[in-house]
Formats: C-alpha cells, sequence, structure tokens
C-alpha cells in the first residue's frame, strides 16, 4: 500500500518497510496514525531537500 520510515526520530525514505493492505486493516488506530505521521514527515523532509537543491540550480550561474 505505501511505504513507512523504520526510525521514528529520523523520518526520511531511505529505510522504509511496506506497510500492505492487509496490515493496514488489520491494525490498530493508533499504528496506523503513526504510519501516517512518520510518512507525512518524510515526506515533507524529502519535499524540503528538493526545494533546496532546486533554489541552488537557480542561483547557479549558467555554465557555457
Amino acid at each position: 500500500m505505501f511505504r513507512v520510515p523504520t526510525d521514528p526520530a529520523t523520518p526520511t525514505f531511505d529505510h522504509t518497510f511496506k506497510v500492505s493492505f492487509w496490515q493496514w486493516l488489520t491494525s490498530k488506530k493508533p499504528e496506523r496514525v503513526e504510519w501516517m505521521r512518520r510518512r507525512n514527515a518524510a515526506a515533507k523532509v524529502a519535499m524540503h531537500n528538493q526545494n533546496a537543491r532546486a533554489e541552488q540550480r537557480r542561483q547557479q550561474p549558467p555554465t557555457p
């Protein structure tokens, strides 16, 4: 279904595990909330890193 970061302290998509549809259906609500919190935090970090790289490229002078 989707990938969840394994380490709750550092939410990145470098180390993840896959939550299957069956796991999602049979899990308790607190576990699902934690998975979504980790996934959303990792997505925010990835978006911030992507925006920072794009901003760096914009600030670099064009190469001839």
